[in-house]
């Protein structure tokens, strides 16, 4: 049995957000290992979201900017913050705030990184610097709460939820395994959680590489958080039980789709983007012939990698239309930006190993030449989805 975390929604493998609210898929802990981040915008409305001593991202496009901003000489427009959260053993929190570029989000631009400690709000001021509001950050406690197990709805026979524990160490939440009842492997699935009849968190359970996420006959196990967090009599925050959760959909290896196949389409689309950007990215690694110095290497490289486009060209949007043919009723735009989102994860991932590769140039030759080989790997099985 394997075991995961539910992809908030708007996340790398392509769920499709419920609520623009940052404070989906974040995590929640027991009091004593959690506190409750409070961020504010110039507008008035404030965001509550809990910090553990597990770091954890999420984003918002919903932020005010500054009157006559605008996104500077040759830069895409700043489309949403995102913050970068953790609890430290002092009990302060640490956020890293960056502003996201382009409609695909494909630049981060790093903005100010911040210590907030309890009974002292700190405002980020360095955000005027791209054309957006300040924002004001303050701690507040977290209470204490024990979940209820949710009701399930399926709407595929392939896959089957065989148990739900709510589990209170070291964090209220759930666990959900699911069993696949099917001959051949899962590559995808999509999980819905609601609170009454509203879609409180939704997200796709799959791997980066697009291997299988559950084998015939196996099964699988992946965290859901809980729903919003709602104020307790203390003032204090607590987290909220899902009333059902629902497992919407399956993409099978043969490519067949049980349930509702916009999120599977999605997930497809995210596929064929990733194999388009792979090869891009796997022609200027092997582009390198030199490593006598692995820092200059690295740079050029990561400037190369960066300048590499988001857009599909025409040849990837023919492969697109022509496996999602037979879904007549997917919105092509949305396929359309799920590839464009694929090539971008997938830049930024590549960006995120060269940083990590060693300074020596036996070790950079080494560790560059098992990313071509893994990253062909990868293409290889993205071009089969």
């Amino acid at each position: 049995m394997t075991r995961s975390t539910l992809l908030p929604a708007v996340a790398t493998i392509l769920a499709i957000a419920a609520n623009p609210s940052p404070a989906q898929g974040q995590q929640l802990t027991e009091a004593g290992d959690a506190v409750v981040l409070m961020t504010t915008y110039v507008d008035g409305r404030t965001v509550h979201d809990v910090v553990t001593r597990t770091a954890r991202t999420a984003w918002t496009p919903v932020f005010p900017k500054l009157p006559g901003s605008d996104s500077g000489a040759g830069e895409p427009p700043v489309t949403a913050i995102k913050y970068r959260r953790v609890l430290g053993d002092d009990g302060n929190v640490t956020v890293g705030v960056s502003v996201l570029r382009g409609q695909a989000h494909e630049k981060e631009q790093p903005v100010a990184t911040v210590v907030v400690e309890r009974g002292t709000p700190v405002m980020v001021d360095a955000l005027r610097g791209v054309g957006v509001a300040p924002v004001t950050l303050r701690l507040t406690s977290l209470s204490p709460t024990t979940l209820y197990p949710p009701t399930v709805l399926n709407r595929t026979a392939g896959l089957d939820v065989v148990s739900i524990e709510v589990l209170q160490e070291p964090n209220p939440r759930y666990e959900v395994t699911v069993r696949n009842l099917s001959s051949q492997p899962a590559l995808n699935f999509h999980v819905v959680a609601y609170r009454g009849d509203r879609r409180a968190l939704s997200g796709n359970q799959g791997h980066r590489d697009a291997s299988p996420v559950v084998a015939p006959k196996g099964t699988y196990s992946f965290v859901l958080d809980p729903s919003r967090q709602m104020r307790s009599n203390s003032g204090e925050w607590a987290p909220a039980s899902h009333d059902s959760i629902e497992i919407a959909a399956v993409l099978w290896e043969d490519g067949t789709i049980e349930g509702d196949p916009e999120p599977m389409a999605a997930a497809l689309g995210l596929y064929i983007g990733r194999a388009a950007q792979l090869a891009r990215a796997i022609a200027v690694l092997k582009a390198v012939r030199r490593f006598e110095n692995p820092q200059r290497a690295r740079l050029a490289l990561q400037g190369q990698i960066e300048r590499l486009s988001i857009e599909p060209d025409t040849a990837v949007l023919a492969t697109a239309r022509e496996r999602l043919r037979r879904l007549e009723t997917i919105d092509e735009r949305q396929v359309i930006g799920a590839v464009r989102t694929g090539m971008v994860s997938t830049r930024s991932g590549v960006l995120d190993d060269l940083r990590e590769t060693p300074d020596d140039d036996i070790g950079f030759q080494r560790r560059l030449a098992d990313l071509v080989a893994l990253y062909e790997k990868w293409q290889i099985r993205f071009d089969g989805r």
